[in-house]
């Protein structure tokens, strides 16, 4: 099989032009490309987003995707050791490497990287927003850490989730290579199998083999087996864009709506399997059996289209990424009159649904019994104004108690969705 390697794209970098030429010279999004100095600019910015995501990992009392090889073996004990001294800048790369692994061959996967960057989350989001542009993916956008001088990928050859794609923008300093194989080549003709951790016999076959150094921007399809090999330290930064399957999409609905279980009995794990891994209708009855009475009570296409809703909407004021950032702890504040208020980076996208407004913000959702004045009030907070309590409620909620219109704004702050200025 000839091994190809695909370069060049020219145009203001991630302009709409530029996607245009993208995908005319990936075919479509079916094929690897590389481009090479696609984000040259962007590597020292990109670095220290992923030094910031390091040290920001050990905020997070639910932080558990992580993945950490040393010698090509997994070492949980490893990970919790970096938790507690991460990178610091770029002069303290090259120190930390060889104060937690000496000369031995490492390799770090970070998932669900955008939870913990927000610099990172908004150069990647003014990248593919030209992309976006009216073909947004359902199934959202996350990102992938790659550290190390790790050789072969740890976990082998193998292929991606159905129906999304991978942008690697590679940092360096040192280069990596991809090779790859149409999944017929590799599972027909070669009877490869996933996971595969000793490439070497396939290599010769590979439908494709791509070279990125720092400053490269490496795509691939989802439907291709592949594995990269990293000899010397480098850092990559893969953008996950998951354009979801139906199942997918309903696999998500299933395990989000079913969040409002009883958990008093069972652990939440054992009464909610993935929805396609329930086999007959005792499985169903367990399921059933748990849950909450209300939602029970909803016929399925309402519970779809509710869960539908909810699922987009947090999505949309996300910037699409799939997950929120990790939330920081509140002090103890006590907004007044003169407390000054301004939304929290990103404006409030919200819906209303009968005698409900339901309030989302960085993938997070807050529901209130419906009154217009709570949509004027979002509409006021969106211009991004900064104001006192006294001045944002004027007018607003003229027949309530006066604690109630700041008891609404202290939800609201205390769900990120606003911020105290200080004087």
């Amino acid at each position: 099989m000839v091994m190809k390697e695909e370069t060049d794209v020219k145009d203001k970098m991630f302009s709409k032009k530029w996607w245009d030429q993208f995908n005319i010279k990936s075919r479509y999004l079916s094929i690897p490309l590389v481009v090479e100095n696609a984000v040259k600019d962007n590597v020292v910015e990109l670095k220290n987003g992923i030094y910031e995501m390091l040290q920001n990992l050990d905020n997070d009392p639910n932080f558990k995707s992580w993945g950490v090889w040393v010698n090509g073996k997994q070492n949980d004990e490893k990970g919790k050791t970096l938790l507690k001294d991460p990178i610091k800048n770029e002069n303290d790369l090259i120190p930390w490497q060889k104060r937690n692994f000496g000369d031995e061959k490492f390799g770090i996967i970070l998932n669900d990287g955008q939870r913990y960057s927000d610099n990172v989350r908004e150069i990647i989001t003014k990248c593919f927003t030209p992309f976006f542009e009216n073909n947004a993916p359902f199934g959202g956008v996350n990102f992938s850490i790659f550290i190390g001088n790790y050789g072969w990928t740890p976990i082998g050859i193998h292929e991606d989730h159905k129906g999304s794609f991978v942008m690697h923008f590679h940092l360096g300093p040192g280069r990596k290579t991809m090779y790859m194989w149409e999944r017929s080549n590799y599972i027909k003709n070669l009877e490869g199998k996933e996971n595969e951790k000793f490439p070497n016999e396939y290599l010769a076959f590979a439908d494709y083999k791509c070279h990125f150094e720092e400053g490269d921007l490496f795509f691939m399809p989802w439907n291709y087996y592949h594995i990269g090999k990293s000899d010397e330290l480098s850092l990559g930064l893969t953008v996950w864009v998951n354009y979801s399957t139906v199942d997918g999409v309903l696999n998500g609905i299933w395990e989000n709506g079913f969040k409002g279980i009883k958990q008093s009995e069972e652990n939440l794990e054992n009464v909610i399997p993935n929805f396609m891994s329930i086999e007959d209708s005792t499985g169903m009855d367990l399921i059933l059996s748990h849950l909450d009475e209300e939602l029970a009570q909803l016929g399925l296409n309402d519970f779809i289209s509710e869960e539908l809703e909810d699922y987009s909407g947090a999505l949309i004021s996300n910037n699409w990424y799939d997950k929120g950032a990790v939330k920081k702890e509140k002090v103890n504040v006590e907004i007044n009159e003169v407390t000054r208020l301004a939304i929290n980076k990103s404006k409030i996208h919200y819906s209303c649904s009968g005698d409900t407004i339901k309030i989302f913000h960085r993938g997070n959702k807050v529901s209130f019994i419906y009154h217009q004045d709570i949509e004027k009030l979002i509409k006021s907070l969106n211009t991004g104004n900064t104001n006192r309590v006294k001045n944002i409620l004027s007018d607003l909620f003229l027949n309530w108690p006066e604690e109630v219109g700041i008891r609404l704004l202290e939800v609201l702050y205390e769900n990120d969705i606003l911020q105290i200025i200080q004087e």
